[in-house]
């Protein structure tokens, strides 16, 4: 009889491990704070940049700058683990 070991593999993350932390609280606060407001603004509004005039609806310019703000903010907070 030949007895056949195999490594057993890292157990997935679950849900288990998942504590709402203040961090986590203020973090959701944030962004039903920010849809709350997108969504209040939907009037077209001019935007002025340099020597560029651009109307857009409201929420998409406000979409726009809360995802750039996301990406801008996750990219600073990768940088800073890996260093």
């Amino acid at each position: 009889m030949s007895s056949s070991s195999s490594p057993e593999s890292p157990s997935p993350k679950t849900t288990e491990n998942f504590r709402l932390t203040p961090r986590w609280i203020i973090a959701i606060c944030i962004v039903g704070v920010s849809a709350f407001f997108i969504l209040s603004n939907t009037q077209p509004i001019p935007v002025n940049f340099l020597w560029y005039t651009l109307t857009a609806p409201g929420w998409a310019i406000l979409t726009t700058l809360f995802a750039a703000g996301l990406i801008s903010g996750w990219m600073l907070a990768r940088s800073r683990y890996k260093s």
